[in-house]
């Protein structure tokens, strides 16, 4: 009874005035427009022009008007159109998927050696948050761009160099069309200084390339390091053969000190390689 007479005190004093014709008022934000400023693109791409060791951090939001397939195709010929090397996150992830052989842009591994070393970073949709160890992974000196609906989030952390408030996705379409018009007109012009989107046969992609598949050969290394269950099973079987030809002393050995067998989990605890244990080692290796 105390119960009930305290739910539904609480519940009467919470909808209190629910059942009055009175108007409430609703705050409404004010609309923001999200198309990407034709001053910021040349701006952007005058920086890529000068840059020779650029890199792409994709975050969520560059995918988030991309609800038709016809949307996402287009942001990826974007991207392939730019030829930055690229690092994804959240649910960009897998946006370059199935064709990451053809295009060879993204990067998995040492992407906090890569923002080490890079002389212009560009944030798209992702922000300065811990996966970036909130800025502190990205040289000071290093020109930083960061495309992002919110300016708010846009300026967490750290002051980037420019900032671009606006859909991030629509942003780089942009960005590229602008490029493949500054290379007609160059190419038209003759013009000695011209803006390459080829970067895959540059100094700066093969570090990247070196650096990507030296991780891969690392974790490779330890994975042959730990035995399948099929080796696993052999090894058991090469024991209790070997213990039954020696007349039984495979017993005996496995007798504890107290002269008491071991349980079958102790057993299994010694020959099976934890995954953790294996993490652990792949860091003390770095």
């Amino acid at each position: 009874v105390a119960t009930r007479w305290y739910l539904t005190r609480h519940l009467s004093q919470l909808f209190e005035g629910s059942s009055l014709s009175v108007p409430v008022p609703v705050r409404l934000h004010p609309a923001v427009d999200v198309r990407p400023n034709h001053r910021d693109v040349l701006s952007v791409l005058k920086m890529l022009q000068t840059a020779e060791k650029p890199v792409l951090v994709l975050g969520s939001q560059v995918v988030s008007d991309c609800f038709e397939e016809s949307e996402t195709l287009r942001l990826v010929k974007a991207l392939e159109t730019l030829r930055i090397p690229t690092f994804c996150a959240g649910m960009a992830r897998g946006l370059l998927g199935g064709r990451e052989a053809e295009t060879d842009l993204v990067f998995r591994h040492r992407r906090g050696a890569a923002l080490a070393k890079a002389d212009l970073v560009i944030l798209a949709g992702a922000v300065f948050d811990f996966r970036l160890q909130y800025g502190f992974s990205i040289p000071n000196r290093t020109p930083t761009v960061v495309i992002n609906r919110s300016r708010e989030q846009a300026c967490m952390n750290r002051q980037p160099s420019k900032v671009c408030v606006c859909d991030p996705g629509a942003f780089l379409i942009r960005l590229a069309e602008e490029a493949e018009i500054l290379l007609k007109r160059q190419k038209q012009e003759e013009s000695c200084l011209s803006f390459s989107f080829s970067r895959s046969d540059s100094a700066w992609m093969a570090e990247l390339k070196a650096a990507e598949e030296g991780r891969d050969r690392e974790i490779y290394s330890v994975g042959l390091a730990v035995p399948s269950e099929k080796e696993k099973g052999k090894t058991t079987a090469a024991d209790s053969k070997s213990s039954a030809a020696a007349g039984g002393t495979g017993h005996s050995e496995k007798m504890g000190e107290v002269g008491k067998p071991k349980s079958k989990s102790t057993e299994t605890e010694s020959k099976f390689v934890h995954p953790i244990k294996v993490a652990m080692e792949v860091n003390a290796r770095l």
